[in-house]
Parts: structure tokens; sequence; C-alpha cells
């Protein structure tokens, strides 16, 4: 906690940048039109993720300068890799890359923190191993991408990750797995600020990509620092709950409506709130930052049980969400 401070550098380089984002999409016309799978009523800029990943970015700088200290090949592995999936967002964000081309990036970034040794040690052999944690990482970055669909949903839900992941870290002695949570959180608050409804920027692919990567790479550092690294698997798949569970249901959806899983609909989880159930934009959010919390919570219960109590939690959590997905009709266009 003696480095409490870097959340604060954080939170104020993305709160200061923030602003500069906004004036550089509109210079740059890097912005978001309505149309009708676009929830706003006029175009606003999409350059927020430079704010975010500068907030982290260079706190993390700020922190291994002051350390003056080698840097580890899987921490310059894990900052190469952010610059890289930040690269591509941004470029998707200015030009609009094809869904083969982005996704090639995106599986480019995720090969670097592994090729500097970063991976998910739950199975001895690389072969299992190397692709569970592209898996993950993968997934981490198209999740929170999807989840992005809300002013300030994506933001509030990592705010919410993040701080379970801290805990998590404080639980295990992980100091470097904390400060990265802290900055994450830091910059997220920082970015808030303008993005909750009626947001004046957004993130943008930039900023979801960049989220859902380092929140994979503190999943994998939780998983890693624990004794029992299935349980603490258990509990990082619970503490990410809410945009598995909403990818889940939009590649179930586009399936069974045979449509691509890279076009884009309005029949996320977050999007039925407001068609289906009437809730303001506001209210929608928050029902959704007051699941990610629950999620958050069983996950740190989970990881603090046994094997067999953990493995309960997330069954149950499994058939609840099944049976509220077809009850409710989320699955429907």
């Amino acid at each position: 906690m003696r480095n409490l401070y870097l959340f604060f550098i954080s939170l104020l380089i993305s709160f200061l940048f923030t602003p500069l984002t906004i004036r550089l999409a509109n210079i740059w016309q890097v912005v978001d039109n309505p149309g009708q799978v676009k929830i706003q009523k006029e175009p606003t800029p999409r350059l927020g993720g430079l704010a975010i990943f500068s907030g982290v970015f260079l706190s993390l700088l700020f922190y291994l300068i002051l350390k003056e200290g080698e840097i580890g090949l899987q921490v310059l592995g894990v900052m190469l890799g952010a610059m890289a999936i930040f690269l591509v967002g941004l470029l998707d964000d200015i030009f609009e890359l094809k869904p083969l081309l982005k996704f090639s990036g995106q599986l480019l970034a995720a090969l670097i923190p592994i090729l500097f040794g970063l991976r998910m040690e739950i199975a001895v052999s690389l072969w299992i191993s190397v692709p569970l944690t592209l898996f993950f990482v993968l997934g981490a970055c198209n999740a929170l991408n999807l989840i992005d669909g809300l002013d300030g949903l994506a933001s509030g839900v990592t705010i919410l990750v993040s701080t379970s992941f801290l805990t998590l870290f404080l639980i295990q002695g992980n100091p470097f797995g904390a400060l990265l949570s802290l900055m994450v959180m830091g910059s997220n608050m920082g970015f808030l600020r303008y993005n909750f409804h009626k947001a004046k920027t957004y993130m943008g692919d930039s900023g979801s990509l960049f989220l859902g990567y380092i929140l994979a790479i503190l999943a994998i550092l939780c998983i890693n620092s624990s004794q029992n690294r299935l349980s603490s698997l258990l509990a990082a798949v619970l503490i990410l709950g809410l945009p598995v569970y909403d990818t889940a249901l939009s590649i179930l959806r586009r399936y069974l409506n045979k449509k691509s899983i890279s076009v884009p609909d309005l029949g996320h989880f977050y999007n039925r709130l407001m068609t289906g159930y009437h809730l303001s934009h506001r209210k929608a959010v928050g029902v959704c930052w007051i699941i990610s919390s629950v999620f958050g919570l069983l996950g740190i219960f989970s990881y603090i049980s046994t094997l067999r109590i953990g493995l309960f939690i997330l069954l149950s959590v499994g058939i609840i969400c099944t049976i509220g997905t077809f009850r409710l009709g989320f699955l429907e266009e």
C-alpha cells in the first residue's frame, strides 16, 4: 500500500488526457456516428482509449523507473503486448480494419507476453498452456469489446473486476499484481468522469481491447501466484462473469439467428434491460455494475473456500444464467 500514489497518478493522467483525446478525435474525425445499432443520438468522439492506456502505461513506466531495477522479461512482455493490442485497437478506431486483419493483430499481440515467458501455469505441457493462454487473452479482449455498449459500462465493470483481482493479490501477497490493479482502477476512474451518461467520449476499440488484454493479464498473474491454480482459475472466470456471460450470449444468439459474430446488434444483455424491461440508460448500467459486483464477490469467496465449493458456485451460477437466459428471452433478437 506504500505505492498507493500510483493509483492517483494513473487517475490524474487519464483525467487530464481525456479532454485532449476529445479534441484530437474531433480534429481527426474519429467519431462514433448514430446508426441502427448505435444508442447515441449524435456523433461522439471515440479516442478515449488513448487516455486509459496512457494512465496505466505511464504510471507503470514511472514505477519501473523509480524502482531502479531490471525489468523482468515477463513484465517487458506484458508492456509490449499492451502497446501492440492498443495499436491494433487504435488503427481500427481510425481506419475500421477488416475483421480478419483485426483478429490477426490481436493474435500477434496476445502472443507477445507468451514469447516472453508469461502463460497460464495450469498445465505442464506447452501444447496445452500456450493455446489456453491465447484463448483466454483473446476471449477477454473481445469480451470487453462486446460489453462496451453503454455509457460507463465497460469502464465501471473494469473497475469492479480489477478491484476483485486487487483483493486476491493482497491475499496472495503479490505486489506487482496489486499495483497493476490499482493503475487500471485509477485510469478508468479518471476516464469515467467523461464517459458516464451522457458520454462526452467513448473509449473505442483501443480502450476496450487494451482493457480486455490487461484484465486477462491480471487473471493470469492471479492464477500463477496461487498454490491452488484450479481454484484461482474458477475465481478468475467468476470475477469476469458478466463479460463472459454476455459474450457467450452474443455468440449463441448470432449463431441461432444465422448471423456473423462480427456483425453488431442490439441483442446484448444490457440492451435487453433497456428495450425489454424499459430501464433507463443509467439504471441499466447500474444493474450491470451490481451484477458484476456479485460475480466479483462470488469469485473472491470461491477462492478462499475449497475447490469443491468453488466448483459448486460456478455450476450454480451457470445453471441460474442458463435458466434466466431462456426465461427472460435473452436469445431473441
